[in-house]
């Protein structure tokens, strides 16, 4: 299952992946199994301020660039993202920038993992005890090549801290279920 958190939270979010692996139970597969990717935005450095300062402006144009593509199609005749129908009349120009403001503002705080290792472990980690299996990390929104392959090291380290979480608490439960096996 690939997912985003466009259009919803965390605990709508929740509450699909569990009607996933519930519709996978009573279909006669393992509800344990079958993996769910999560779409994220991502950048990590070294100190909060300084991400949130070095993704906001080209975060906030990759928005404006979605905003715009969703126009297209809803005066295309289409619907846009999530079945919502969009009218054809502009949006004034500070309506628009108001948007982006807390478009931004929800990304970095509940949506994307933007900021340092430390500041989005917490998240990473109620991820996965919704059930999502993998992020699939959306790295370009517009930041400069350079300070990409510079937050990849950053993004290794929290993937780092998150995997031998989940392999400690993958190896204490195997260890449970051993000791109550004898």
């Amino acid at each position: 299952m690939l997912t985003h958190l466009l259009g919803q939270d965390i605990t709508t979010l929740a509450e699909k992946i569990s009607a996933y692996r519930n519709a996978r139970s009573a279909h006669g597969h393992d509800a344990s199994t079958g993996t769910v990717s999560l779409m994220l935005h991502a950048y990590i450095g070294e100190d909060l301020e300084t991400v949130k300062s070095e993704v906001r402006t080209p975060f906030r144009e990759y928005l404006r660039s979605a905003i715009s593509l969703e126009r297209e199609a809803a005066l295309g005749g289409g619907v846009i993202s999530g079945g919502k129908h969009m009218s054809v009349e502009e949006i004034a120009r500070n309506h628009m920038d108001e948007l982006l403001d807390l478009a931004f503002e929800r990304y970095f705080r509940t949506s994307a993992l933007m900021g340092t290792p430390h500041s989005c472990i917490d998240f990473v980690r109620k991820l996965e005890e919704i059930g999502v299996n993998e992020i699939a990390c959306l790295i370009d929104f517009g930041l400069p090549t350079e300070r990409v392959l510079q937050g990849m090291r950053h993004l290794d380290l929290l993937r780092e801290a998150c995997s031998s979480t989940a392999a400690s608490q993958a190896a204490e439960t195997a260890l449970q279920e051993f000791a109550a096996e004898l």
